[in-house]
Parts: structure tokens; sequence; C-alpha cells
């Protein structure tokens, strides 16, 4: 056992991804989103203590914490942005980022001005997910019609899927259904 420790002691470097990966999985495992103000600031000071202190036990301590901020500023980066209420109808006008097949409807991802449905997202552009019974369309189409969206509620079940993570990730920032919409197809559409 002691030549295997030694062994190990020597090839250390090969276990810092795994050490940062476990700090990583620890933050996105997490029911909640934990709060701090800083975490670029606080993943800077680690990579110092990283790099200044010798101690084993202070090093793998500080990757763990690394990867675990490392996470959480990634996520702060990506900033996606969130529908806070939900809303009535309101006349939009949106271009097909995405569809998702089903058996019998299809989803797709509306790329949409926020200033067509919330003032606070007035310039940022926003994805919408909406549901497809009948008319289809292609990516890269544009539609016009009525949407009402709705707020990605958090998880309520603790073991449950957590949509809300999910679609932040996916740059998603709320669902909806459109109501007496045309389609207008473009030039550049991917059909299948």
């Amino acid at each position: 056992m002691k030549e295997i420790l030694e062994y190990q002691y020597k090839n250390r470097f090969l276990w810092v991804p795994f050490i940062l990966a476990f700090g990583a999985a620890w933050y996105f495992s997490l029911d909640i989103e934990p709060i701090f103000r800083f975490p670029i600031i606080i993943t800077l000071l680690l990579s110092f203590i990283i790099f200044r202190y010798k101690n084993i036990f202070i090093r793998i301590i500080s990757l763990f914490l690394f990867g675990f901020f490392y996470a959480m500023s990634f996520t702060q980066i990506i900033n996606t942005p969130q529908i806070k209420d939900s809303f009535g109808f309101n006349h939009i006008s949106g271009v097909v980022k995405d569809i998702d097949f089903n058996t019998d409807s299809a989803r797709a991802i509306l790329t949409i001005s926020g200033g067509q449905i919330d003032s606070k997202l007035s310039n940022e552009t926003i994805n919408i997910r909406v549901t497809f019974d009948d008319k289809i369309p292609n990516i890269g189409d544009t539609i016009k019609g009525d949407l009402r969206a709705f707020h990605i509620q958090p998880k309520s079940i603790p073991a449950s899927f957590d949509y809300a993570r999910w679609a932040y990730f996916k740059n998603i920032s709320g669902t909806g259904i459109l109501k007496d919409f045309e389609i207008i197809p473009s030039q550049n559409s991917q059909y299948y």
C-alpha cells in the first residue's frame, strides 16, 4: 500500500482534472443556486493559493473549490435572460432557431427581441419554446403571431427533473403558446 501511495504522490498532477471535475459536479448537483457575490474573484484567489502553497491538502481543497467556483462563474457569464412573469397574448415576430420533433407535435425555439414582450429585456434577444400541432415551420423561417408566454418554474419536487436549470443552460428564456400565427418561409430554411 505504501508503494501505491508513493506512486500516486509522484503522479499527483494526474489527479488535478478529477478534483476540479468533482468541484464542478458538486456545484451542478445542488438544488439551489448558492449566493456568492463575486465568484470570479474567489476563483482567482483560489488559483493563487494553489500555486503559492506547497501543502498537498491545501492544494486538494483549493482545487476542489476552484472547480466549484469556476462552474459558478461560468454560469454567471452565460447569464440567460429569463421572463419574470407570465403574460397574455402579445403580437410578436420571431425566427425559428431550432426544432424538436415529437410523435404528436413539434416544439420550436423562437428567437425574438425582448422588447416585444418585456421592457426589462428590451436589449436582449430571447428564446421562447413553443409547441406546434399542425403547421410546422422550418429552421430559419419567420413566424408572426400572438404569443402567450410563461415564466419557467423551478422544480417543486426535490428529486424531479429541474427544467428551469436545463432551460437556463440551453439559453431558453421561457415557454409559450402561439395563436393565429403565420409562417414566412426563408430562402435559407433547413427542411427536414
